[in-house]
C-alpha cells in the first residue's frame, strides 16, 4: 500500500510549525504502519498554473495579482518586505531537518500527480484549505483524477478561519463530496461546515500531538548561544512593536532572559534588532523544539508554538496576532479544546504569574481522549474501511 501526504509543506518553506507537522504525520504513519510506503509530496513551481480553480468571472488584473501571490509563496504588506538573505540562511537549517521526512525526491508537477498511483491521498494538516474569493487550491482539495481508484482523506485539515467566501461554498461542497473521510484541526470548522449542510466532518488533533514528548525530545538540539539561566522563549509571527515592548517589561519584572527568533515571519523589522537578550537568527527546527522544552515560560502567537508548549507541559501565554483575526481563531479554538482560554492575552495585559494555573493533569486527560479518537480515524483510513464512521 502507498500513501501520499499533501500539506502546506514545501522544501523551501522556512516555517517551524509547517515543517514539524509535515514530519509528524509522516513519522506517525511510518511508526504505526511500517509495512506501508508513505511519501510527503511537494510541488514544483511549474505546477502552479494547474492548482487554482477560478469560480466565476474575474478581471484580468485580479487574476494576475492572485497568480503573483501563488507564485511568490509570500504575502508582502505595507510595513515590510521579505528578507531573502535571512530566509536563505535559515533554510539551510531546515534542509537538514527535512531529511527526517520521507518525500518525493523532486518536486512534483501536475502531470506527475495525475499519473501517480497511490492508494490513499491524505491532505493535511496545517492551513491546507486556505482560499480567497473566487479561487481555491485544486491540489489541496484533491480535485484531480488519477488512473487508479484511490481513497481521499482529510486529516486535521484547516481552513485557517471559521468562514468560507460565499462565492466558493458550492464548489467546496462539490469537492468534499468526493472525500472518503473528512477530519478537521479546528472544532469550529466542523460547526462551520455543518452550517453549510456538510455533516460528515469530525474534529481531530494536529498530527504533532500524535507524537509523544519523549519522541520529540529525541530530535531536539540545544542552541550554542544559550547560557544556563531562567528564560522565556518568545516566538512571534505578528508585527506589533508595542507587544514586544510589553513582553520585554514583563521579562524584566520576572528576572527572565528573553530569547527570540528575529524576523520569524521573514519580514525585516527594525524593532526586532533590539528585541530579546539572545537572538537566534538561524534557529533550526531541532533547536526550536529544545527552546520550548527547556523554557521557563513561552510567549507566542503561533498555533504550533502553543501546541508544543502543551506537549512539553510549559507555562505559556498566547498573544493575539495584530494584523488578522483569522489566526486568532486557530489559537482560541485549540485553547478552548484544552480548557485554557484564559492563557490568551490581548494587548499583552499580563496579570501576576501567580494568578494563572496550568493544570496539565486535566489538559492531558483531554488530549489523551482526543488522541484516541484521532488515531482511530487514521487507523480506519489506512485500513481502507468503507463503513460509515
Amino acid at each position: 500500500m502507498k500513501i501520499a501526504i499533501i500539506s502546506e509543506f514545501q522544501k523551501q518553506t522556512v516555517n517551524y510549525g509547517n515543517n514539524l507537522q509535515a514530519f509528524a504525520l509522516n513519522h506517525y504513519l511510518h511508526m504505526k504502519y511500517p509495512y506501508i510506503e508513505v511519501d510527503t509530496l511537494w510541488f514544483q513551481n511549474s505546477s502552479k498554473k494547474h492548482i487554482t480553480s477560478f469560480l466565476g468571472f474575474l478581471c484580468s488584473k485580479t487574476i494576475s495579482c492572485i497568480r503573483n501571490v501563488i507564485s511568490s509563496g509570500h504575502l508582502r504588506n505595507k510595513s515590510g518586505c521579505i528578507n531573502l538573505q535571512l530566509v536563505k540562511s535559515r533554510l539551510k537549517a531546515f534542509e537538514k531537518f527535512q531529511k527526517n521526512i520521507t518525500m518525493c525526491e523532486n518536486g512534483m508537477t501536475w502531470k506527475q500527480l495525475v499519473n501517480s498511483n497511490y492508494d490513499i491521498y491524505i491532505v493535511g494538516s496545517d492551513v491546507v484549505w486556505a482560499q480567497g474569493h473566487y479561487y481555491v487550491n485544486k491540489i489541496k482539495f484533491l480535485k484531480f483524477t488519477t488512473n487508479k481508484k484511490s481513497k481521499k482523506i482529510a486529516y486535521a485539515a484547516s481552513f485557517g478561519r471559521n468562514w468560507i467566501p460565499k462565492e466558493n461554498v458550492n464548489y467546496i461542497k462539490k469537492c468534499l463530496k468526493d472525500f472518503d473521510m473528512i477530519t478537521l484541526r479546528e472544532a469550529s470548522a466542523v460547526q462551520m461546515l455543518k452550517s453549510y449542510g456538510i455533516n460528515n466532518a469530525y474534529h481531530v488533533l494536529d498530527p504533532t500531538l500524535l507524537i509523544s514528548k519523549d519522541e520529540w525530545a529525541k530530535l531536539e538540539n540545544k542552541p550554542s548561544d544559550i547560557v544556563d539561566a531562567p528564560f522565556v522563549f518568545v516566538y512571534l509571527l505578528g508585527e506589533d512593536k508595542t507587544q514586544r515592548e510589553s513582553i520585554t517589561a514583563w521579562g524584566r519584572q520576572n528576572n527572565l532572559q528573553i530569547i527570540t527568533i528575529p524576523y520569524a515571519n521573514g519580514l525585516k523589522k527594525e524593532y526586532d534588532l533590539s528585541f530579546g537578550d539572545i537572538k537566534l537568527n538561524d534557529c533550526s527546527p531541532e533547536e526550536w523544539i529544545w527552546l520550548i522544552h527547556h523554557a521557563d515560560y513561552v510567549i507566542t502567537d503561533s498555533f504550533h508554538g502553543i501546541v508544543f508548549s502543551t506537549i512539553f507541559e510549559k507555562r505559556f501565554f498566547a498573544v493575539t496576532r495584530d494584523y488578522t483575526i483569522d489566526i486568532n481563531v486557530r489559537l482560541t479554538d485549540f485553547l478552548e479544546t484544552i480548557k485554557q482560554k484564559d492563557k490568551m492575552i490581548s494587548n499583552c495585559e499580563f496579570k501576576s504569574v501567580e494568578e494563572y494555573k496550568w493544570d496539565y493533569e486535566k489538559i492531558y486527560r483531554i488530549i489523551s481522549e482526543k488522541r484516541r479518537i484521532s488515531e482511530n480515524f487514521l487507523k480506519k483510513a489506512v485500513a481502507l474501511d468503507t463503513k460509515k464512521i
